[in-house]
This record gives structure tokens, C-alpha cells and sequence, in this order.
């Protein structure tokens, strides 16, 4: 009799842990089969998988939101029982004891769904984990990206921006750069904005972020270029069985060009007045309601000698023309206007060196010295011709 007793607990036991021994299997297993995501007005199909004998199985309930939508009993006639189910109806001509197909499916249809399966000797029943069922709006278009520099030195910080499609959920935005994706800390998501494209009463969304990457020590494509990713899609993450329900992406370009600096500012310096020659102010035709306008003109000599240039071997030189002379502290000037151009200083080589004299030798014969010395006599006398 112990034995009956050891039975009876052993089935309990079962029973209350979800494990039981049936026809020689180990363990009862039920599972709902479904997608994650569906397309709005597309249908979906929903399995309840087990491992039980067709012949064991007595009873299939597919539930929604813990709700009945479909109940099959083995004997029964008819053995199929519908019930009301929002955002969806059930196809009856694909209806079998462990599968329903939803048609049409609204966004109402979204939600948790379950099977239980139960056996009527031994008595006994399990239920599968919940499964979400959502009902998505694909994007239409790939996102956008927009390139605050595209022209950029390795230096420099890489700065973008992304915008995804109108979708329902908001899509997830995920950079890659050279293929490789970018950690989240190097971007700031400024999150989703509802816009005015409703689709069957839902609004749609759009997800924004921005990129700030440093191009240094980046390993760049042979031809200098940076391709930058933006991904879009729906859900955030890929599942292995069904990957991503939506997905778009576009692609952009960047060259990296050595850039070289700017001149260095240097101070500004005011030239002093006594190196320039005023020529006074000139009397124009054009009155102005009667009164007659007026130009100054001013004339610059300054050395170069001692100045600093800016590293590209420049001078700017600025005119300030002003009303008045001098800025009150107050107001500043009542009316200013300046123009600025730019100098090339270049080195000019300077003339070759006077060769130093060589003294004939005194091996000469009498003619060849005569000829010399007449030679000289010129140029002393051309020489002080110049100078006399």
C-alpha cells in the first residue's frame, strides 16, 4: 500500500511544480508560439506547442489579457468555442485544436496572450508564459542625418545628427561608424516627438539623437574618408528568431583633410600717427539735403623691420574710418566702417657678393701688363667719374 501512497504524492508533487510524467515522457512542456511584432492590418498566427499525444490532449485555451478567445475540447461538438476579441477577429476556415490566425489586426489587438493545455487522465493542466503581441507602423523612409562639418582634420570631433521616420512605437536609433558601433555615452538621445500624421487614430513618432565623436587615433578608410550609420529600427534590439520587425538606415560620407591652422592672433597694434600723412578731407558733389558730403584721405609709411608676422609670413593691415575720432565710453562710436588686406612678406635674396681682387702676376710680359694697366686707369677713372 506504501507504494499507491508514494504515486499519489508523486503526481501531486507534479501537478503543483508543472512536471509530470505522461507516456513515457519526462516532462510537459507548452509554449506560445507567436511574433513580437505585426504590421497593422496584416494577420498573425498563434500555435500552442507542447509535447503531449494528440490522443492524451484533451483540452487547448487561448487567452488574451487572461481573457478566453478560443476554447477546443476533445469530444465536443462542435469542439470549437469563440469569444469576443477586440482589434481583431479569428479565422475560422484556419481554426485547428492548437493554432488560431488573427486577420486585420488593430492597434487594440496589441498585447499579452497565453495557451493552457490540459489532460483528462490524468487530470492535469499547464499554461504557457505570456507572450506580448504588438501592432506596429513601419517607417516609410530611411532616417536623416545631418553633418554640422564635412570637412574635418583628425583633430577635430565628429558631429551629427539623426532623425528617424514617423513610426508607431518610436524607432530606436543606434550610430555606427566604419561599421563599428558607437558607445551611447558618445551621443544624446533628445528622445521622441508625436507628429501630426495620425494613422487610424494613433500618433506617429520620430526619435532624434546627435553624435560627438573624437576622429582622433580613428583608423580611417585608405582614401581619408569616415562612413557614418545611422540605424533605425523597431524594436531596439533583435531577437535571434525573428531580428528586427522594421529597419532602416542611411549612410554619409566624411572626408578627413589635413586642415592647416589659422595665423595665430596677434595683438592688434595702432599705428602711430606720425607714421602716416593725413591729406585732409575733400568736399563730394553729393548733398545730402543740401549739405555736401565729405572724404578723408591718409597715407601709410611704416617699416617692416622688427615686426612680428603671423606664421604664414602675412601682414593685415585694418582702416578704421569712425565718426567720431574717439569712442565715448558710453556710446561708442555713432557710425564706423573698416576694410582689411592682407600683405605677403616674402625674403629677396640678396645681390651676389663683390668678388674678391686677384693680383696678376708679375711673370706677365711687358704688352699684357700695359694692356692691364690701361685697363685699370679706366676703371679708376670711370669710379671717380661716378663719385666726382
Amino acid at each position: 500500500m506504501h507504494w499507491k501512497r508514494d504515486v499519489q504524492l508523486l503526481l501531486l508533487f507534479a501537478h503543483l511544480s508543472g512536471v509530470i510524467l505522461v507516456a513515457g515522457m519526462s516532462e510537459v512542456w507548452v509554449e506560445l508560439r507567436a511574433p513580437r511584432f505585426v504590421v497593422h492590418h496584416h494577420s498573425a498566427v498563434l500555435r500552442c506547442d507542447h509535447n503531449v499525444d494528440p490522443e492524451s490532449l484533451y483540452k487547448v485555451v487561448f487567452f488574451k489579457n487572461g481573457q478566453r478567445i478560443m476554447k477546443f475540447v476533445r469530444g465536443r461538438d462542435p469542439p470549437f468555442e469563440l469569444y469576443n476579441i477586440t482589434g481583431t477577429e479569428i479565422n475560422l476556415i484556419k481554426l485547428s485544436p492548437t493554432s488560431i490566425t488573427l486577420e486585420r489586426l488593430d492597434f487594440s489587438a496589441s498585447g499579452p496572450y497565453a495557451c493552457e493545455i490540459a489532460l483528462e487522465t490524468p487530470l492535469y493542466s499547464k499554461v504557457s508564459k505570456i507572450h506580448e503581441l504588438n501592432v506596429i507602423v513601419r517607417q516609410k523612409f530611411r532616417p536623416k542625418i545631418k553633418i554640422k562639418h564635412k570637412k574635418l582634420s583628425s583633430s577635430d570631433h565628429l558631429e551629427a545628427t539623426c532623425q528617424s521616420a514617423p513610426a508607431h512605437p518610436a524607432p530606436h536609433l543606434t550610430w555606427f561608424i566604419n561599421n563599428n558601433k558607437v558607445d551611447e555615452s558618445l551621443t544624446i538621445p533628445y528622445g521622441t516627438m508625436k507628429v501630426h500624421r495620425h494613422h487610424h487614430g494613433i500618433p506617429l513618432s520620430m526619435t532624434n539623437t546627435s553624435l560627438h565623436f573624437p576622429l582622433t587615433n580613428l583608423q580611417l578608410y585608405p582614401n581619408q574618408t569616415v562612413e557614418i550609420t545611422c540605424l533605425s529600427t523597431i524594436p531596439s534590439y533583435a531577437s535571434v528568431a525573428e531580428g528586427f520587425a522594421d529597419v532602416q538606415n542611411s549612410t554619409v560620407t566624411v572626408n578627413v583633410v589635413r586642415i592647416e591652422p589659422a595665423p595665430t592672433q596677434l595683438p592688434v597694434k595702432i599705428v602711430d600717427e606720425s607714421l602716416t600723412i593725413p591729406y585732409g578731407t575733400m568736399k563730394v558733389h553729393r548733398h545730402h539735403h543740401g549739405i555736401p558730403l565729405s572724404m578723408t584721405n591718409t597715407s601709410l609709411h611704416f617699416p617692416l623691420t622688427n615686426l612680428q608676422l603671423y606664421p604664414n609670413q602675412t601682414v593685415e593691415i585694418t582702416c578704421l574710418s569712425t565718426i567720431p575720432s574717439y569712442a565715448s565710453v558710453a556710446e561708442g562710436f555713432a557710425d564706423v566702417q573698416n576694410s582689411t588686406v592682407t600683405v605677403n612678406v616674402v625674403r629677396i635674396e640678396p645681390a651676389p657678393t663683390q668678388l674678391p681682387v686677384k693680383i696678376v702676376s708679375s711673370q706677365l710680359n711687358v704688352s699684357a701688363r700695359s694692356h692691364v694697366e690701361s685697363i685699370l686707369v679706366v676703371i679708376v677713372i670711370f669710379v671717380c667719374h661716378i663719385y666726382s
